[in-house]
C-alpha cells in the first residue's frame, strides 16, 4: 500500500540516500514551504517528490525520484495522480 506524506526535516537522510546532491540548507526551505512528499510503499522509502510554483500560482515539479526497485510498478503513476490534487 502506497503512502504520501510530507517531509520533514529527520526526513533528510532517507532523501540524501536516493539524491546526495540536495543540500539541508535547501531541503529545510522546502520542508518548510510543505514543498517536499515522501513516498513510502509496503512502509518501506520509496522515493520523494519536490515541486514549487511557477508564477506562484502553477504547482510544477522539480524533483521525482524512486528507487529502482519501485520504477515500473505503478507507484510513480499513483503519486501523480496525487500531485495532481496539489493546491497552492
Amino acid at each position: 500500500m502506497m503512502k504520501v506524506r510530507f517531509g520533514k526535516e529527520e526526513d533528510f537522510e532517507l532523501v540524501q540516500k536516493i539524491d546526495d546532491g540536495i543540500v539541508f540548507p535547501e531541503y529545510k526551505k522546502w520542508i518548510d514551504n510543505n514543498q517536499v512528499y515522501l513516498i513510502f510503499e509496503n512502509e518501506e522509502f520509496a522515493g520523494w517528490i519536490q515541486y514549487s510554483f511557477f508564477l506562484e500560482r502553477i504547482p510544477m515539479i522539480n524533483y521525482f525520484k524512486l528507487f529502482e526497485e519501485f520504477r515500473g510498478t505503478g507507484t510513480g503513476e499513483n503519486v501523480r495522480q496525487v500531485y495532481c490534487c496539489i493546491k497552492e
